[in-house]
């Protein structure tokens, strides 16, 4: 990066603002606005981890459970929310009762859906929401909420 390039780092991807010596001054007003317009596929890779199947995404939740790693459960969303840690609570209960590999095994995403939300409404996971998002082949996890 040279000397008159500033890379500013956000959850959701990266802006890149070109010489300094014409940028004044940048809003903070202006760069929030920009972030809540970005579309996804700008920054996803950034801001989750991407799957290419189901079992790939119930490996990952199973492992940060079972290594009680909040903070990668967290990192792994595109647009996180303040609920991360209780929904991590009650994720890490209902594996204790039936392991989510088993709750999940042999499942797959609807094959011409874009977006798919892993239980929810007394679903398989109880009222734990995990909504994904496909973009160029590849599944993001959303956010985590409970619907109750």
């Amino acid at each position: 990066m040279s000397d008159s390039e500033t890379w500013l780092g956000a959850k959701s991807g990266l802006f890149r603002l070109m010489s300094m010596r014409h940028v004044r001054c940048v809003s903070l007003v202006a760069v929030v606005a920009a972030l809540a317009v970005m579309p996804l596929s700008a920054g996803a890779a950034d801001a989750g981890r991407g799957f290419t199947n189901m079992a790939e995404v119930v490996d990952f939740l199973a492992d940060c459970v079972q290594q009680n790693d909040l903070a990668r459960f967290t990192n792994a969303c595109v647009k996180p929310k303040y609920a991360g840690a209780i929904v991590f609570d009650a994720l890490k209960r209902l594996d204790a009762k039936t392991p989510l590999k088993e709750i999940y095994a042999g499942k797959e995403f609807p094959a011409k859906r874009s977006s798919f939300t892993m239980g929810g409404h007394a679903k398989e996971l109880g009222h734990i929401n995990i909504p994904l998002l496909k973009r160029n082949g590849t599944w993001y996890i959303r956010d985590y909420f409970i619907c109750r």
